[in-house]
């Protein structure tokens, strides 16, 4: 494995902790009822976030292996912009 590979494989598996972090967080939020109303700022923002970090892991992958890179891509741009459009 490359560095660079391996810089990416790193950053792909600490974007996959946040996500699971986020949903953790969610999950919380809304099951103890600590975000009253389906709106509440810290409930979008993870909601947004877990978005746009799935787009990022899609753009990672592209970016890492050669094979189903358009793919990866068209599906990353898929991603943020349905993340774009719910920020």
């Amino acid at each position: 494995m490359t560095l660079a590979a391996a810089q990416i494989r790193r950053g792909a598996l600490a974007v996959i902790g946040l996500i699971l972090a986020a949903l953790v967080l969610e999950t919380l939020l809304l099951g103890f009822d600590l975000a009253p109303g389906s709106l509440a700022l810290t409930s979008t923002v993870v909601y947004d976030a877990v978005f746009v970090a799935a787009a990022l892991l899609c753009a990672l992958r592209a970016l890492s292996i050669r094979t189903e890179r358009v793919a990866w891509a068209l599906m990353a741009c898929a991603i943020a912009c349905w993340a774009t459009g719910e920020i």
